[in-house]
């Protein structure tokens, strides 16, 4: 046997000779370049045989590994080991071309039903040469706990093998998730898509200074698929805890879950820590504050007593602590006792307190500063010979002045005249006053809350006060007397600062037996009382209703009352939810150490400082003053229609008593004064009929109270651009309150398992142009939140549009989801409205329906009877009755009517479905007499769920009643 290398031409050009295998002859090495055809020939017992092939174009040859071992091409399987979801597994694949021909047209792809779970993130090179290799990367991205399978499929010009095919395998367990925060997104995990069921959320450490409302993501989801299923016993919005590493104090923070965070529906969890210590502010030096009061640009004034320095006595300072220098106000005050400053529409700044001179200038007790700091001598107030305690600006520019004795209270006009229309202490008739004003409110109806060490009245008529230590009194906006607040008659709380809140309400901080009170807006009822001493810290309001106030502190000054008073070590801010109670969110620790907190002063910023003689807080240094968390400021500042803004604001914002809205039309050069806002009926502020400009910024501006007996004026402000030709969306919730696009929030209630409930969503265009809107629901439980009246495509003008959802509970339970309105509004698209609602049982649907409890107590019990109609609850509910209305004019058509056939007593009914699926049982008896132990079973000979009972007339039974049993849920 021989093997002959022919040329192109036919011609020998070298001959091999192979060995004998298992029923074959072979031979290997290289064949010689430039020939055309192998020609083999055979000889035997006289014999012989040729036998001849071309070779052609030399071919190539794939070969696969995988991170060194060699896999076989429909055989081989590559699996990635098991891991949590939102783990990502990288595996690396080489190709080869052992053959001596070019490998071409190399590509890959995957295939599955569950192919998106891999992905080729590295492809391989196209082309390879004879002995030339590529490398690619496949990563697998485990979305939920499970298996997966695929199939890899790398494309090619090898002659047998066009698709070499591999078989991918993953699988996702459940685990712990434990995350350690240096950054916000440290601790994240990537995913393309996400299930979270299964999953267990384990420790949090935050080695971070985070403010409160910060995210932190968990998992980010680079996918447009929505993440799906919650951590174990984690529902949407649920508070998990979390630890501060050493380095940052090792203390508990509380943190809220969302399975709809960030911009790409990642799950974050929501930094809930109000009461912390932002340790990135300092406070300057020496100075002890008592006035506090915020500017328009953030920059706070701070007042009070330095030993030091009489130039230190007023200062200006940024968030971080740092003094400002171009504010300079000479040698100051002569003599310590800033008690309160105000800031003015224009910038500059009213100073009052103890002093007499004001950098050498004659200013008795109150002086107007120019916004560098420097007296102005325009302004000319009345001779003020006692200390000033209370400024208060009001929306027109008018001044409260308030302090000791033959002060009282002063109304100033913006040039320092007496206004002698204000009749506090001189109303044309003999008044007795005496005392010392502490503080003033404000009440939304203009009238006025005074209360200090002091009393006021007439020598006689009505009221007749008899003079005691602290009282409050109610005057109309020009000082008349109105009365006494009866919740200060006892003279045991002494009130050092009092907050107004949005509906009349007062919020009164102090001391003496009682630390905090909230009245009714006459003073004639006292909603909730907290008791322990508090010294004289005033109360501060966030506008979402949440309080502030000081829990322990020294007795008021030359206080004698008998009350017992806490010693001041472990001073600290506490909070309170709108119905008085302790937020248990808010924690400071171990607070002052041995000293304690005077005042208080919230800022925009959803901080608060905290101000008193203690040097440290929570056992970090503060000297004298410290900012904390509170809560998150939100602000929606937006036109409602071409001569309408409304600004809304919430969360840890302070209250405001008024509001003043501007327009510019210059970038911000010039403003010009639309008017004082009013409050709308769902409580934002509003201006309407104000003209504007086309094109331009608006400004929304708000006096807030702070410092010492709520004594100081700040003014905060939002600024807003708008273009009259661009439209502006605007979501209506059912029932007519205008959602915000950073916190909308809708609750269906509780509805019954497979019952519906609509609620229609209001889309408006309120500026101009064309607004372009589509609505979906995302995310959650979405297949219980139906879409059943879309929008209109497009809204002209100042024109509207619903979006109706339908929520149909599948389960029990609460149910989520986000309703996401898309629209060419330029800053509020995508408008998400988290939807919420409750799947119950039909009669506890029922329940709530009426009676606004699920729960079987009271009047909604099965056994209650409201409406005196002789039918229980329970009978109501089985037979869809309205148990308030009385059974003669609620459909007494429903229930079944006796009727006689023949021979029979006949009742004959259909249960109605709510009945049946709640699992009634619906029978009759009968009896000859009505005594309680006659009644016998009747049985039931209807059919296909109609329900019939009969009896024969000319028996002895003479009496039928229908029963249903069950309920109780």
């Amino acid at each position: 046997m021989a093997f002959d290398f022919l040329n192109a031409q036919g011609t020998v050009t070298s001959t091999v000779f192979p060995i004998y295998g298992s029923g074959y002859w072979e031979w290997s090495g290289t064949i010689p370049a430039g020939n055309g055809a192998i020609q083999a020939r055979a000889a035997w017992a006289g014999h012989h045989d040729v036998q001849t092939i071309a070779l052609g174009t030399p071919s190539p040859e794939i070969a696969v590994s995988q991170q060194g071992s060699n896999l076989a091409d429909n055989t081989s399987t590559a699996s990635f080991t098991d891991g949590t979801p939102g783990i990502a597994t990288t595996r690396s694949f080489t190709i080869i071309n052992t053959g001596p021909g070019t490998l071409t047209g190399i590509n890959t792809s995957i295939t599955g039903s569950q192919a998106s779970a891999f992905q080729v993130i590295a492809p391989p090179t196209a082309a390879l040469g004879s002995g030339e290799s590529t490398t690619f990367l496949v990563r697998f991205q485990r979305t939920s706990v499970g298996d997966y399978s695929a199939a890899l499929h790398i494309a090619s010009n090898d002659a047998d093998e066009t698709s070499f095919d591999i078989a991918l395998t993953g699988s996702a367990t459940a685990g712990t998730w434990n995350r350690t925060f240096t950054e916000p997104t440290s601790g994240a995990v990537p995913s393309e898509g996400f299930d979270a069921t299964g999953q267990v959320l384990g420790t949090i450490i935050l080695d971070l200074n985070a403010d409160a409302a910060t995210e932190l993501v968990l998992v980010d989801n680079t996918s447009s698929s929505p993440v799906t299923g919650q951590f174990s016993g984690l529902p949407d919005r649920s508070i998990v805890a979390g630890t501060y590493s050493p380095t940052y104090g090792s203390r508990q923070v509380k943190l809220q879950i969302r399975y709809d965070g960030g911009t790409g529906n990642d799950i974050v969890l929501i930094l809930l820590n109000p009461a912390q210590l932002d340790r990135d502010f300092v406070a300057p030096p020496d100075i002890t504050v008592h006035a506090m009061a915020e500017q328009p640009d953030g920059k706070i004034l701070i007042g009070g007593d330095n030993n030091v320095s009489s130039a230190r006595r007023l200062l200006r300072i940024d968030a971080a602590g740092n003094v400002d220098p171009t504010f300079d106000t000479g040698t100051g005050p002569n003599v310590n006792g800033v008690y309160c400053v105000a800031v003015l529409d224009d910038g500059k700044f009213l100073v009052g307190g103890t002093f007499d001179t004001f950098n050498g200038a004659s200013r008795p007790k109150l002086v107007r500063l120019l916004p560098n700091g420097s007296v102005d001598f325009t302004f000319h107030a009345p001779t003020i010979t006692k200390t000033v305690n209370v400024l208060r600006v009001l929306a027109d520019g008018r001044i409260l002045v308030g302090g000791a004795n033959d002060l009282g209270v002063r109304r100033l006009l913006p040039d320092g005249a007496d206004d002698t229309t204000f009749l506090f202490n001189r109303e044309g008739r003999p008044v007795t006053f005496a005392g010392e004003i502490n503080t003033i409110g404000i009440a939304p109806d203009t009238t006025l809350v005074i209360a200090g060490r002091m009393y006021y009245a007439y020598p006689t008529g009505t009221p007749t006060l008899v003079m005691a230590r602290p009282y409050a009194f109610r005057f109309t906006e020009n000082g008349q007397l109105i009365g006494m607040i009866a919740q200060t008659a006892d003279g045991e709380f002494l009130v050092g600062g009092l907050g107004m809140l949005p509906n009349g309400k007062i919020i009164a901080g102090g001391g003496g037996k009682r630390s905090m009170m909230r009245w009714s807006a006459d003073g004639m009822v006292a909603e909730y009382i907290h008791s322990g001493a508090a010294g004289m810290a005033p109360a501060a309001l966030q506008t979402d209703g949440k309080v502030l106030s000081v829990l322990y502190g020294p007795a008021p000054y030359n206080w004698v009352g008998p009350e017992s008073y806490h010693p001041p070590s472990g001073s600290r801010v506490r909070r309170l939810l709108a119905n008085g109670d302790d937020d248990s969110s808010f924690d400071q620790g171990s607070g002052t150490g041995s000293q304690w907190i005077e005042h208080l002063c919230l800022l925009s910023s959803g901080k608060a400082l905290a101000a008193g003689p203690f040097t440290n807080y929570d056992g970090l240094t503060a000297q004298r003053l410290a900012l904390f968390v509170t809560s998150a400021a939100t602000n929606h500042l937006h036109r409602t229609s071409q001569s309408a803004i409304r600004w809304r604001r919430g969360g840890g914002a302070p209250e405001a008593d008024s509001v003043t809205f501007d327009a510019s039309g210059d970038s911000g050069q010039t403003w010009t004064q639309l008017g004082q806002g009013s409050r709308a009926a769902n409580g934002e502020w509003e201006i309407t009929g104000a003209t504007m400009p086309a094109i331009g910024l608006i400004r929304a501006r708000a006096r807030v109270v702070g410092g010492r007996y709520n004594g100081s004026s700040g003014l905060v402000e939002y600024v807003q651009a708008y273009d009259s030709s661009t439209p502006e969306l605007a979501v209506e919730a059912p029932g007519g309150a205008d959602l915000q696009v950073e916190s909308a929030f809708y609750n269906f209630g509780l509805v019954s398992q497979n019952a519906a409930v609509s609620r229609s969503f209001t889309l408006r265009n309120t500026i101009g142009g064309t607004l372009n809107v589509s609505a979906a629901t995302t995310g959650g439980q979405q297949s219980d939140f139906v879409i059943t009246t879309t929008p209109a495509a497009s809204l002209t003008g100042e024109q509207s549009t619903v979006v109706t959802v339908t929520f149909t509970p599948a389960t029990l339970g609460t149910r989520t989801t986000t309703l996401q309105i898309t629209s060419n509004d330029t800053d509020e698209s995508p408008f998400l409205v988290e939807l919420t609602g409750t799947g119950v049982t039909a009669q506890q649907g029922w329940r709530y329906q009426h009676f606004n409890t699920a729960n079987n107590t009271g009047d909604a019990a099965d056994l209650a009877d409201f409406d005196k109609d002789g039918l229980a609850n329970l009978m109501e509910f089985a037979f869809d009755l309205d148990p308030k209305s009385g059974n003669a004019s609620n459909g007494a058509a429903k229930l079944p009517e006796p009727v006689v056939e023949g021979e029979y007593l006949v009742i004959r009914f259909t249960p109605p479905v709510a009945g049946v699926a709640a699992g009634l049982t619906y029978g009759a008896q009968a009896s000859a007499t009505l005594s309680a132990d006659s009644w016998t079973p009747v049985s039931n000979t209807g059919t296909g769920g109609v329900h019939e009972y009969k009896i024969p007339l000319a028996g002895a039974l003479r009496f039928m009643k229908v029963t249903v049993n069950g309920g109780g849920s």
